[in-house]
């Protein structure tokens, strides 16, 4: 998932991701999230929804562009591994 560009001041900030999913072979989706193309953290999602807080800084005021990678994709005779993403919220601390 990448996002449009998002215009941003310099600051420091908070990341809150809502998301779930579906394991295959017993293994949830793992995310890695990025604000433009600097990874700021990874986790597991979990088949219920759950929230992740993420900080990032921006040193000057720019336009970002968010993306969310699933490593570990796959779907096979065990089920189809697949994350859902309900909101992201970002918010200057």
């Amino acid at each position: 998932i990448t996002s449009l560009p998002i215009p941003i001041k310099a600051g420091h900030y908070n990341m809150e991701i809502s998301a779930r999913g579906y394991p295959a072979r017993n293994i949830f989706p793992h995310l890695k999230v990025y604000v433009n193309d600097n990874q700021i953290g990874d986790f597991f999602v979990s088949e219920s929804l759950q929230q992740k807080n993420l900080d990032f800084e921006i040193k000057s005021q720019t336009n970002v562009i968010i993306k969310i990678e699933m490593d570990n994709d796959l779907s096979d005779a065990t089920g189809d591994r697949n994350a859902f993403i309900k909101k992201i919220i970002i918010s200057k601390k």
